[in-house]
């Protein structure tokens, strides 16, 4: 019993050649997702605008997601930087 519980600490402490391969491909998922937060920050600055301190909601939902809630905006205006900085 000993033995077996020694040879299965041994086998997931060490560094397998598959363990290896996983190790490579982070820093590329790492540098993807710096990558995109950047272009989702030059997004935001490329839609923001002054939309100003009138108040007349608006109501907006995706017919085509049947999962999506119904979602308020303060003006048309807020709802299209909202629009613009996910791409939509």
């Amino acid at each position: 019993l000993v033995a077996v519980c020694i040879f299965a600490h041994c086998q997931s402490a060490n560094a397998w050649p598959s363990d290896m391969d996983k190790a490579k491909d982070k820093p590329k998922d790492v540098a993807t997702t710096i990558k995109d937060a950047k272009a989702q920050k030059d997004a935001k600055k490329k839609c923001a605008k002054d939309c100003g301190t009138a108040y007349d909601p608006i109501c907006a939902h995706d017919p085509a997601n049947p999962n999506m809630k119904p979602r308020t905006f303060g003006t048309q205006c807020a709802m299209d930087v909202v629009n613009c900085e996910m791409g939509t």
